[in-house]
């Protein structure tokens, strides 16, 4: 009888212990490892610069040059695909990217399409330009997906794919000869 008490209440703690844990601890566990996270990832900045788009047209397009102006880009290399330009940059992360880039309607459009080398990360940089007062106002809309787990976790994380397109316009305006002080619009998602 004792044991079959004890049996019962083991039994019982057992399943309290599923019931008020389970709920809780799965969603953490799968969030902590990534699953959770979200794959996709849109992100758009609107900037107004005083150069013309002409010359932010040829710094987007004269990828050889990158590492020279946007310090997280250490190496790129030109080759070409289709009639278009494909550069394969290697980042300070580490990170290798084959980059595919299509002039849609120069100056005022370009699109960068990107893969990771390990095909974790994919997705395309969309660049408008628009002549305003003697400048350009720059439009990029961002989207890329996280096809790893492990890329989900750490691209929102420790990564912080925002602050690096930031990062990236800012470098664009400082090489275009603009002031640190850019006041930017950020467009709705």
């Amino acid at each position: 009888m004792r044991r079959a008490l004890v049996i019962g209440c083991l039994a019982l703690a057992t399943t309290l212990l599923v019931v008020l844990f389970v709920p809780y601890a799965v969603p953490l566990a799968l969030r902590s490892t990534g699953w959770l996270h979200r794959s996709e990832h849109d992100f758009s900045e609107t900037l107004t610069l005083d150069s013309p788009p002409e010359q932010l047209y040829g710094l987007l397009t004269d990828y050889q040059r990158l590492p020279e102006w946007f310090s997280a880009c250490e190496t790129v290399e030109i080759q070409r695909r289709d009639g278009h330009t494909l550069w394969v940059a290697t980042f300070a992360n580490g990170e290798v990217a084959s980059v595919l880039g299509m002039p849609l309607d120069p100056p005022a459009r370009l699109t960068w399409k990107f893969s990771s080398k390990n095909r974790h990360l994919s997705g395309h940089w969309d660049f408008d330009l628009t002549p305003q007062d003697g400048g350009t106002q720059l439009s990029l809309k961002t989207s890329g997906v996280a096809h790893h787990w492990i890329y989900r976790l750490t691209s929102e994380s420790i990564i912080d794919d925002e602050r690096n397109i930031r990062e990236f316009l800012d470098a664009l305006a400082a090489e275009s000869g603009e002031p640190p002080e850019l006041q930017r619009n950020k467009e709705p998602e």
